[in-house]
Protein backbone atom coordinates (compact mmCIF):
# COMPACT_ATOMS: atom_id res chain seq x y z
CA UNK A 1 0.00 0.00 0.00
CA UNK A 2 2.96 2.17 0.05
CA UNK A 3 3.66 1.83 -3.61
CA UNK A 4 2.35 5.25 -5.78
CA UNK A 5 -0.61 4.26 -8.16
CA UNK A 6 0.39 3.86 -10.91
CA UNK A 7 3.99 2.87 -10.33
CA UNK A 8 5.69 -0.45 -11.70
CA UNK A 9 6.72 -3.32 -8.93
CA UNK A 10 7.93 -6.84 -9.06
CA UNK A 11 5.72 -9.31 -7.33
CA UNK A 12 7.41 -12.50 -6.20
CA UNK A 13 5.34 -15.67 -5.80
CA UNK A 14 6.28 -18.19 -3.33
CA UNK A 15 5.15 -21.44 -1.96
CA UNK A 16 3.60 -21.09 1.49
CA UNK A 17 3.64 -24.02 2.85
CA UNK A 18 7.75 -24.50 2.02
CA UNK A 19 7.70 -21.23 4.52
CA UNK A 20 5.76 -22.91 7.15
CA UNK A 21 2.71 -20.70 6.59
CA UNK A 22 -0.17 -23.14 6.73
CA UNK A 23 -3.12 -20.69 3.99
CA UNK A 24 -6.35 -22.70 4.03
CA UNK A 25 -7.92 -23.69 1.10
CA UNK A 26 -11.04 -21.64 -0.10
CA UNK A 27 -14.44 -23.07 0.13
CA UNK A 28 -15.94 -24.44 -2.77
CA UNK A 29 -19.06 -22.52 -4.10
CA UNK A 30 -19.66 -18.74 -5.15
CA UNK A 31 -18.29 -16.12 -2.99
CA UNK A 32 -20.45 -13.21 -1.93
CA UNK A 33 -18.16 -10.97 -0.62
CA UNK A 34 -16.72 -8.40 -3.28
CA UNK A 35 -12.84 -8.52 -3.28
CA UNK A 36 -12.66 -5.76 -6.08
CA UNK A 37 -12.92 -2.87 -3.33
CA UNK A 38 -9.30 -3.61 -2.04
CA UNK A 39 -10.55 -3.38 1.64
CA UNK A 40 -8.74 -7.14 2.76
CA UNK A 41 -5.62 -7.53 3.70
CA UNK A 42 -3.84 -10.94 3.97
CA UNK A 43 -1.95 -11.50 7.43
CA UNK A 44 0.46 -13.85 8.49
CA UNK A 45 0.46 -14.93 11.94
CA UNK A 46 3.17 -16.12 14.10
CA UNK A 47 1.77 -19.04 14.17
CA UNK A 48 2.31 -20.06 11.23
CA UNK A 49 -1.37 -19.36 10.14
CA UNK A 50 -2.09 -16.81 7.12
CA UNK A 51 -5.74 -15.32 7.17
CA UNK A 52 -8.02 -12.54 5.20
CA UNK A 53 -8.96 -9.91 7.58
CA UNK A 54 -11.39 -6.97 6.40
CA UNK A 55 -9.59 -3.49 6.84
CA UNK A 56 -10.73 -1.09 9.58
CA UNK A 57 -11.12 2.74 8.43
CA UNK A 58 -10.29 3.67 11.59
CA UNK A 59 -7.07 1.30 12.22
CA UNK A 60 -6.07 2.84 8.46
CA UNK A 61 -6.69 6.64 9.86
CA UNK A 62 -5.09 5.78 13.25
CA UNK A 63 -1.55 4.18 11.94
CA UNK A 64 -1.34 7.03 9.31
CA UNK A 65 -1.53 9.47 12.61
CA UNK A 66 0.85 7.74 14.17
CA UNK A 67 3.30 7.55 11.03
CA UNK A 68 2.92 11.58 11.17
CA UNK A 69 3.99 11.41 14.90
CA UNK A 70 6.63 9.18 13.99
CA UNK A 71 8.28 11.80 11.20
CA UNK A 72 7.28 14.69 13.60
CA UNK A 73 9.54 13.16 16.79
CA UNK A 74 11.66 10.96 15.03
CA UNK A 75 12.20 11.82 11.30
CA UNK A 76 10.69 8.48 10.34
CA UNK A 77 7.75 7.61 7.90
CA UNK A 78 7.75 3.74 9.31
CA UNK A 79 4.16 1.74 8.67
CA UNK A 80 5.75 -1.41 10.51
CA UNK A 81 6.37 0.33 13.35
CA UNK A 82 3.12 2.39 13.06
CA UNK A 83 1.38 -0.75 12.71
CA UNK A 84 2.92 -2.50 15.79
CA UNK A 85 2.17 0.84 18.09
CA UNK A 86 -1.32 0.33 17.07
CA UNK A 87 -1.32 -2.87 17.81
CA UNK A 88 0.41 -2.88 21.06
CA UNK A 89 -2.59 -0.40 21.69
CA UNK A 90 -5.66 -2.91 21.55
CA UNK A 91 -7.40 -3.72 24.67
CA UNK A 92 -5.56 -1.36 27.02
CA UNK A 93 -7.64 0.80 29.74
CA UNK A 94 -5.63 3.68 29.84
CA UNK A 95 -2.56 5.74 28.36
CA UNK A 96 -0.29 4.27 31.27
CA UNK A 97 -1.62 0.70 30.15
CA UNK A 98 -0.47 1.26 27.30
CA UNK A 99 2.96 3.50 28.10
CA UNK A 100 3.99 0.10 29.68
CA UNK A 101 3.19 -2.25 27.04
CA UNK A 102 5.60 0.24 24.78
CA UNK A 103 8.18 0.07 27.11
CA UNK A 104 8.59 -3.72 28.01
CA UNK A 105 7.86 -4.57 24.42
CA UNK A 106 10.73 -5.01 21.59
CA UNK A 107 10.14 -1.52 20.41
CA UNK A 108 10.55 -0.38 23.58
CA UNK A 109 14.43 0.26 22.94
CA UNK A 110 13.16 3.82 20.46
CA UNK A 111 12.56 5.01 24.68
CA UNK A 112 9.72 7.11 23.32
CA UNK A 113 9.58 10.35 25.22
CA UNK A 114 5.73 10.46 27.19
CA UNK A 115 5.11 13.34 25.31
CA UNK A 116 4.72 11.04 22.65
Amino acid sequence: KDIPIGSKFTLRLVEANAFGFQVEAQKRGRKTSNVKNGRKTLRFKADGRAIIEDVDDIMVKVIDRINGLLETYMGIHDSDLAQQIWDLSENKKNPSDFAMAIDESEIGTFNFTDEF
